[in-house]
């Protein structure tokens, strides 16, 4: 009952039997649904640092009603920020220019990085650090420094998805994205669906990674003429192509050349026909650990 009158009033508190008004429990489950009613705790309780605290910790709307001694304490905004990051958002100016302080609600917090000023968010040293605290920081970061090729390449290389941030002239950029997924093979998935309809960037993602032909278009992957061009680059990428290919005998022997273990993605019937395995193991010896058992047990072979 008190909680249901807390919530649409504030000074719902001061009215509530003596036990419930001093219980902490209560009370910090009260400050939790509406922080307003700070001013109706108990005067000892206010003045209580930890107390004040775990109900920052609740709400972090609190920090606007804690006494004006709390507010301007640096250790206790940046205990309070530490608990709760979003409370950087009710912090007093100052604090949001303090870089340590700011750091320490952004590792509570990613989107506390949204409450800093517009010159921290385009400084790229204290930028990359929130990032490595807390990557939830991504959309708050200024646009400027997503339009920045060497910031994004830094970041790209422990988080794939801040690609999805970078300016449009670099998303589409052949040799950015590619220097990108060089940088970290988990950019495949952030790459614009638009490139992967260019052959000539699929050919070069599939050189840096061969897994990246799995995320062109199905009528590339059955393209006959198209996929022995990219199993010559990288023979890995035979696992990618269509079944048609894996058991066509001139596709495969042309990954089998670049990167023998490309057998292995053959088809059974390939993997099983003697005349074709001397075919491979002819081009590249490494092929034979892929061979169909008994092949691996013929004297000729």
């Amino acid at each position: 009952v008190v909680l249901a009158a807390a919530r649409n009033n504030s000074v719902a508190l001061a009215y509530a039997a003596e036990p419930l008004n001093s219980s902490r429990d209560l009370l910090l489950s009260t400050l939790e649904l509406n922080p307003h009613a700070f001013s109706s705790v108990p005067r000892k309780l206010q003045g209580d640092r930890d107390f004040a605290l775990a109900a920052v910790e609740r709400n972090s709307e609190v920090l606007c009603y804690v006494p004006q001694a709390f507010q301007q304490d640096r250790s206790f905004v940046r205990a309070a920020v530490e608990r709760n990051g979003d409370a950087l958002r009710f912090a007093d100016q100052p604090f949001l220019y303090d870089r340590e302080l700011v750091l320490a609600a952004v590792q509570s917090d990613g989107t506390a990085l949204r409450y800093v000023g517009e010159a921290m968010r385009c400084d790229k040293e204290f930028v990359l650090a929130a990032l490595r605290m807390n990557s939830s920081a991504l959309p708050y970061v200024a646009d400027e420094l997503w339009r920045e090729r060497e910031f994004l390449l830094m970041v790209v290389r422990s988080n794939h998805s801040a690609l999805h941030y970078a300016g449009e002239d670099l998303r589409l950029d052949h040799g950015f994205v590619l220097d990108a997924l060089r940088a970290n093979p988990e950019v495949l998935t952030s790459i614009p669906g638009e490139l992967w309809c260019d052959t000539d960037f699929v050919l070069q993602a599939a050189e840096a990674n061969s897994n990246a032909i799995a995320h062109a278009p199905e009528d590339l992957r059955r393209d006959r003429n198209f996929m022995i061009v990219v199993v010559q680059r990288s023979g890995h990428a035979l696992r990618c192509a269509s079944p048609a290919l894996r058991a066509d005998a001139e596709v495969v022997l042309a990954a089998v050349h670049r990167h023998g273990e490309a057998l292995h993605h053959a088809s059974e019937e390939l993997r099983h026909s003697r005349d074709f395995v001397l075919s491979a193991v002819r081009l590249n010896g490494a092929a034979l650990a892929y061979a169909a058992w008994e092949l691996r047990s013929d004297r000729a072979v």
